[in-house]
């Protein structure tokens, strides 16, 4: 099983697209808290549009990424949050 697997087993996520790198785990302060943050990305290639359904690859261009930030769980209250930042691309389609 691949790290990548393992990891979408352990957050309950279902999506294929989603990939770690490796340095995937890292210490933030969020809301002024130390937290466990999982580092991760969606890997689509956009064969049509999810807005208007269009499939020519001219017309749908990637105009960056944003990050969601999802949280998790805590542990305890000595324990560090654990939240998972998901960079995801932003899609136009003209």
């Amino acid at each position: 099983m691949s790290i990548n697997n393992s990891i979408l087993k352990l957050l309950n996520m279902k999506d294929k697209n989603l990939n770690f790198n490796e340095n995937f785990v890292v210490e933030r302060e969020i809301k002024n808290k130390r937290c466990l943050v999982i580092l991760g990305y969606l890997k689509n290639d956009f064969e049509y549009c999810p807005c208007c359904g269009c499939i020519n690859e001219n017309t749908i261009i990637k105009k960056g990424t944003r990050n969601s930030l999802i949280y998790k769980f805590y542990f305890s209250k000595t324990i560090m949050n654990l939240y998972t930042i998901i960079k995801k691309y932003v899609i136009i389609c003209l």
